[in-house]
Parts: C-alpha cells; structure tokens; sequence
C-alpha cells in the first residue's frame, strides 16, 4: 500500500523518527558564499535554511535559535518537532564576540552550524566561520604584526625627526658659540660639552627636550 505525505507525517512520534524521514530527503548542499581569507567556498545560512527548511517542515519539525539566557556566549540552536514537544538542540560558544558586528558573525556561523551538525549534514571544510580558534589566532597574529609594523614605524620617524633635529641644534650651536662660551649656568655647560664631543647630544632622549635646548640656544 502507498501512504500519502499525511499518513506518513502522522507515523512521526518523535523527533529522533521524525530526523529518521528528513535525513532520507534532505537533498546535497552545495555551496553560494567564498571566504577570501582561507580562498574556500562554503554554504551561507540562507542558502542553507532555503534547502533545508521545507523538508524539515513537512515533518513537523523547527528550526530556531537564541543566546543562551545564563550565558549569551553561547547560542542555543534546536530542531524540534512540533506534535510530540520533542526536540534534539546543540549548545555553541561564540568564540569572536569583540563588537557587535563580530558577535553577529560568530552568531550566523554558529547557527548555520548548529543546524547542518543537527542535521548530519556538512556542507564544506570548517573554515569559513571567522569566530573559530584557528581564524581567532590567525586574527591576533595578523594584528600583532600590524601593531610591530606601526612601531616600527613611529620608530622610524622618531630617529629621522631626531636626526633632523639634532642637525639643527648644532648648527644654531656653531652659530651662538662664542655667546655660549661667555655664560655660565647648566645648559651653557652642557652645549658647551657638546661642541667638545657632539654624540652627547644621543644622551637625551625625547625631541621636546632637543627643540627646548634648540629654540634656547636659538634666543641668546
């Protein structure tokens, strides 16, 4: 005897024999979205949710998700079926939850995950979701070295405006020089262990105090 679509949803008591009937329909995923930051091609949520809902659906099942309410790092993804208030959930950390737009990211990866995983379902290589370890650490590594470049080069100017500056400060020392011998107090003293031996000029380190001893020398 052929059962319809009816008689066969009514056989369904439970979620795990309504899983049973959706894994036998559920059609290949393929894939709509690429990820420039591994160069691989992966199956967005709507995509996902365009082949799979229907064929849930027509069992009585759901699909939903939702932060958990003791813990929003984590989001809670179910699959349940309505006529026997049966249901088979996944518990997910969000591992990427820096910012809102972030946190929105790990969210849509975790749920998209949660539900193929529910499902029995994959469909591509785990590296498209950005709040994964691997990608987290590729991340940190990415902008630690961004950080060392940016120091190294604010290092950089620091040396070139302290070579500039340091240039000018012995010339207005040429300058002043016989005005400088004829004085007496600190920094006469020093500029004038500077003629003798201009490398003391290295021993101060920041440029307000080089432009400070140049615009000094500067106004005698």
């Amino acid at each position: 005897m052929e059962l319809s679509e009816n008689d066969v949803t009514k056989k369904k008591s439970t979620i795990y024999s309504a899983l049973l009937e959706i894994q036998k329909e559920l059609p290949p995923i393929g894939t709509d979205g690429h990820n420039n930051f591994h160069n691989n091609d992966y199956a967005t949520l709507p995509y996902v949710l365009d082949i799979m809902l229907p064929v849930i659906n027509k069992y009585g099942v759901v699909f939903f998700a939702h932060p958990d309410e003791d813990d929003q790092k984590f989001l809670i993804i179910h699959l349940y079926h309505v006529e026997s208030h049966t249901e088979i959930k996944a518990k997910i950390e969000l591992l990427n939850r820096s910012d809102m737009q972030k946190w929105g990211g790990s969210a849509t990866y975790a749920e998209r995950r949660g539900f193929l995983m529910l499902l029995g379902r994959a469909a591509d290589k785990d590296l498209d979701g950005e709040d994964t370890k691997e990608t987290d650490e590729a991340i940190r590594n990415k902008r630690a070295e961004e950080i060392k470049k940016e120091n190294e080069e604010k290092k950089r100017q620091y040396e070139e405006k302290k070579l500039t500056l340091t240039k000018n400060v012995l010339e207005v020392i040429h300058e002043k020089e016989n005005k400088i011998m004829s004085l007496e107090d600190e920094k006469a003293k020093f500029i004038r262990s500077v003629i003798m031996d201009p490398t003391k000029l290295d021993s101060i380190k920041t440029l307000d105090k080089l432009n400070e001893i140049y615009f000094w020398i500067k106004s005698l």
